[in-house]
This record gives structure tokens, sequence and C-alpha cells, in this order.
């Protein structure tokens, strides 16, 4: 094939956008039948989720780590906390401003002591497996979320120290939770 008959590739702003338009057009065709494959879609974003915070403490730390000058750290410091309060600041007050102008909760009457039907939807268990943010899953609030946290990394067993003692070791191993050793 010459240079001129190849095909170029199809760029990936493109593909998106293929993608989205496919999908709107399968959800009006399917209808109400597209939730049962929404549990996809939730576990594609909770995990696009799960990866931002690292990103972004990263990038951080690695913009902190390439600024040679303390000055100029200070001086970029100074307008990110400016910018924070202010940022801060102004959705606070967008949703005071808002909660005064629709008035959210007038009306419902919160006396009933009725005991609610709890639903257990297994897929969505399955879900929320994943977590949005793994810092606040790896501090065992969540145990689901701790353990595929816990498939992610590597961190030292509480049972470690033990088993070195009795081996008469006196350094710790590190475990895995998918592994007994590494």
């Amino acid at each position: 094939m010459s240079e001129q008959t190849a095909k170029k590739p199809i760029s990936l702003p493109l593909k998106i956008l293929i993608a989205m338009v496919l999908g709107a057009a399968l959800g009006f065709v399917i209808g109400e039948k597209a939730s049962y494959i929404q549990f996809i879609g939730d576990v594609f974003i909770r995990l696009l989720k799960m990866c931002i915070y690292p990103l972004i403490f990263v990038s951080i730390i690695n913009g902190i780590s390439q600024v040679a000058d303390m000055s100029r750290l200070k001086k970029v410091g100074g307008y990110f906390l400016v910018y924070w309060a202010i940022a801060s600041t102004l959705a606070a007050s967008m949703g005071l401003i808002w909660a005064f102008i629709i008035k959210p909760g007038v009306g419902i009457n919160l006396g009933s002591k009725e005991v609610p039907v709890v639903d257990v939807d297994l897929l969505q268990s399955l879900v929320n497996w994943v977590p949005n943010n793994p810092f606040a899953a790896s501090r065992k609030e969540h145990p689901p979320d701790h353990r595929i946290c816990a498939y992610l990394r590597i961190y030292p067993s509480p049972h470690s120290r033990t088993q070195n003692m009795a081996r008469g070791s006196s350094t710790c191993s590190i475990h895995s939770t998918s592994s007994s050793r590494v």
C-alpha cells in the first residue's frame, strides 16, 4: 500500500463522539431495558473517580518538587490559598442562595416512625465495592472498598510481626491480600 492510499486513524475525540451518539441511539431504541446494563457504566465512572484523587495528589507533589525557587513556591501557594478561599466562599454562597430560593424540605412530614422496607440489590452492592476515593476506602471505614484497594497495593499485614517472631526473625514481612508472601 502506498502512503497516499493508507487510511488515517480516527482521532480519540471523534471515537468518543461516535460512542456517545451510538449509546444515546441505543438507549432511545431499547428504552427502559437499558437499565439492565447500567451497572457497567456505574463501575466505569467509579473507577474513573477512584483514579482522580491519586492523579491530582501526584500532580501537585510533582509540581511542588519541580519548583527550585522557594519564593516562587510561596507565591504560588499563596495564590492557591486565595483561589481556594474565594471558590469555597462562592460555592457556599450559591448553595445558601439556592436553598433560600427553592426551600428544600418544605412540606415534608418527618414525624412518621415507620420502619422502611429495605430492598437489597445484589448488583448495586457489587458496584458499590468499587470505591470513588481510594484514600477514604483505605481508612477501613468501608470494608468492601478497603478490600478492593487492598488488591491494588501491598501493605504490612497485622499478622506478619507474630509470624516473623515465631520464625525467629526480627523484621516484618510485607504481605499482599491476594498472596501470603511477597
